[in-house]
């Protein structure tokens, strides 16, 4: 019985030290490793950079499309009215071949 009570005073002293280095190991993993952490913050600047090409390739591809647009409809007889029509619709005639380029 006196030994579980030394035991027991013991760990009541000391307990502070024994939790201690816990504690600051848990705060310190999480400040790195952590939803908000510093490596958090280096996956989340190369999602940016990642986003940003797709969005300036968007914006080149939104660009072409609304030049083609324009196109369409500025002049009734165009070429790019008939390449239309046969890239979505399908048409040309028996002796014809369609080649699409994309």
């Amino acid at each position: 019985m006196i030994k579980l009570s030394l035991i027991n005073n013991t760990i009541k002293k000391y307990y502070l030290f024994l939790l201690g280095p816990i504690v600051f190991f848990y705060i310190g993993f999480h400040l790195i490793n952590g939803n908000n952490g510093l490596l958090a913050h280096v996956y989340l600047n190369e999602d940016i950079k990642n986003l940003e090409s797709s969005i300036y390739n968007i914006s080149k591809d939104n660009e072409i499309i609304q030049l083609k647009i324009s196109k369409l409809q500025s002049d009734k007889n165009s070429d790019i009215r008939d390449e239309m029509v046969r890239k979505i619709l399908n048409f040309s005639q028996d002796d014809e071949y369609t080649i699409i380029f994309d």
